[in-house]
């Protein structure tokens, strides 16, 4: 499950539009942005305690939209981006519906993983990822399932470079529950995450994955946070 919550803080990926005199669909909040648009954040790990940056975990992430209006993997109005870290360098794809939603599509992070939605324009939960397995070794049987949503949450604002910013507050839930025969045992884990997005601006203005508390140990994670500083639209 971690993978999916590392996926959604970079994220700076993935519900994206900029500034364009082409809308996705009359009506819409939401434009698609033209090739070079880029956003940058500063983000890092939180103290367990005090909530503040962890120092060594701090990293400036950039996202660049690379290329606009492909057609790929089945879609038809499709962004390229590229996100490039001090120690990364990752590509994937965004798709303006014509709801508002905006669909993704990451390469290599699973064999079943496909488009996505984030339904940004319909305000609704969208089904991000569905796995069901059993594996069987030495007489014990593990049967794992995973679901991961998106939903929206609700309306708020918050500022980025001065400006005071509507901004549309979405939830990533991952729930995993682990059953083992012998003897019979389940463990379930939640992990929570969130994202913002401007919809006058076009674009994620802050992710984030508040600390948490393992409810059998009490042993805090780690927090971490992606925060929207400066961008430059073409």
């Amino acid at each position: 499950m971690l993978k999916y919550l590392t996926l959604f803080l970079f994220l700076a990926a993935f519900l994206v539009s900029c500034k364009s005199s082409n809308p996705v669909s009359p009506g819409s909040s939401f434009t698609q942005p033209k090739a070079g648009s880029s956003f940058t954040f500063d983000e890092y790990s939180t103290d367990t305690t005090t909530g503040l940056p962890i120092p060594g975990t701090r990293d400036t992430s950039v996202q660049t939209f690379v290329q606009t209006g492909m057609s790929y993997k089945g879609k038809i109005n499709v962004s390229e981006v590229v996100s490039v870290t001090s120690s990364s360098r990752d590509t994937f794809y965004l798709n303006f519906e014509s709801n508002g939603d905006i669909s993704e599509y990451e390469p290599g992070l699973s064999a079943n993983f496909n488009w996505f939605t984030i339904p940004i324009g319909s305000k609704t939960t969208s089904l991000l990822i569905s796995e069901d397995t059993t594996i069987s070794f030495g007489g014990i049987t593990e049967h794992t399932k995973s679901t991961v949503t998106i939903s929206y949450v609700d309306d708020e604002t918050m500022t980025v470079k001065g400006q005071s910013l509507s901004v549309t507050k979405l939830q990533l839930l991952a729930v995993s529950t682990q059953t083992v025969t012998p003897p019979g045992t389940t463990t379930t884990t939640t992990d929570i995450s969130f994202a913002y997005f401007a919809p006058s601006l076009g674009y994620l203005t802050k992710s984030e994955t508040p600390v948490s508390t393992d409810p059998t140990s009490g042993t805090k994670s780690q927090g971490r946070l992606s925060i929207l500083f400066d961008y430059t639209e073409k």
